[in-house]
């Protein structure tokens, strides 16, 4: 079991890499930061429905959860 960390950046969904698409894919799990940065609308419903189990991390889950 591993863990990867990857960038998507703030814009829209097309500034997601290949290569980005293809970890997120492959995750088991998926942690979406929505405290520090929000993200278009799209981009979170795009990785939705790509990503097998994507839990939006708030501020309590990333400070004290």
């Amino acid at each position: 079991m591993g863990i990867t960390f990857v960038g998507i950046g703030l814009g829209p969904r097309r500034h997601i890499t290949e290569a980005a698409i293809e970890s997120i894919k492959a995750a088991d799990m998926v942690f979406l930061d929505t405290y520090t940065g929000t993200l278009p609308n799209e981009t979170v419903e795009f990785l939705r429905t790509i990503s097998r189990h994507l839990i939006l991390a708030d501020r309590y889950l990333l400070e004290d959860g």
